[in-house]
């Protein structure tokens, strides 16, 4: 932060936010980046959110209205430019939604347009994803229906190479499933199967290095097989999910790993 905040006047003008003269996009929009995720990481959404804003604007008036043309007339420059204002409006929207906000829906609807112009699927693909955590997170528009679509179709537009992209697509359909059975554990038991079946397959697909990915899988895999009454799996996923978030320094999560073993 001390460093980003150091060098900032040197690359962004302090009134309008735009890069210094002798300055490229690429240095401006890097130092951006950095910007918008030290405010992210401190939960200072808005201000994240604000200097985001200004990427977005800026995409948009070095795109100036190519986007409408077919996709076969694009030129390599022209598809650069789609594909750079598709993820700033997914960091836009991204931002969006972790302040709770249901404005990251038209950010992301718009993002996935984009990256589909263009036939950039593994774009779509995270867009699609995200679509699918806005509709299952976010309570003001909560669509569990919705949220099962947007992530069958990340999973059928990511990669076949692309395994902790299925991985995550996979958990999201898994997550749908807990969700219906904790809105009614009495007469819902064969969701609590397809999100145990989800999660399995999405662990299969993580490599041993994927700590991130692997921590809250083997964590979602415990509390379903704590539902289901089978103590020795649960605990046992949890031991995984346990060891993974300290080796990567969550002793938050690790703690909470530990009240369920």
């Amino acid at each position: 932060a001390r460093l980003v905040n150091e060098i900032l006047p040197d690359y962004v003008d302090s009134i309008t936010g735009q890069p210094i003269t002798d300055v490229t996009e690429d240095e401006w929009k890097l130092v951006l980046a950095y910007r918008v995720q030290l405010f992210s990481d401190a939960r200072q959404f808005d201000e994240a959110e604000r200097w985001q804003l200004l990427r977005v604007e800026r995409g948009r008036r070095n795109l100036e209205g190519q986007e409408r043309q077919s996709q076969q007339r694009f030129t390599a420059e022209q598809k650069a430019r789609i594909r750079d204002l598709s993820a700033s409006l997914n960091g836009l929207a991204s931002r969006q939604r972790l302040r709770g906000s249901p404005d990251c829906i038209a950010n992301y609807r718009e993002s996935l347009d984009l990256a589909q112009k263009i036939g950039d699927n593994a774009s779509a693909a995270i867009c699609a994803f995200n679509l699918g955590n806005a509709y299952a997170d976010l309570e003001a528009i909560r669509d569990l229906d919705k949220a099962e679509m947007w992530y069958r179709c990340s999973l059928e537009w990511r990669p076949p190479q692309d395994a902790i992209g299925r991985a995550r697509s996979l958990g999201g359909l898994g997550g749908v499933a807990l969700g219906r059975f904790r809105e009614s554990p009495s007469t819902a038991a064969h969701h609590l199967e397809d999100a145990a079946a989800h999660y399995e397959a999405a662990l299969k697909l993580l490599p041993e290095n994927a700590v991130k990915d692997l921590a809250p899988t083997h964590a979602q895999l415990g509390s379903i097989y704590g539902y289901a009454g089978q103590i020795d799996p649960a605990r046992e996923h949890n031991r995984e999910a346990i060891r993974n978030y300290e080796s990567q320094g969550d002793r938050y999560e690790a703690e909470i790993g530990r009240a369920h073993v």
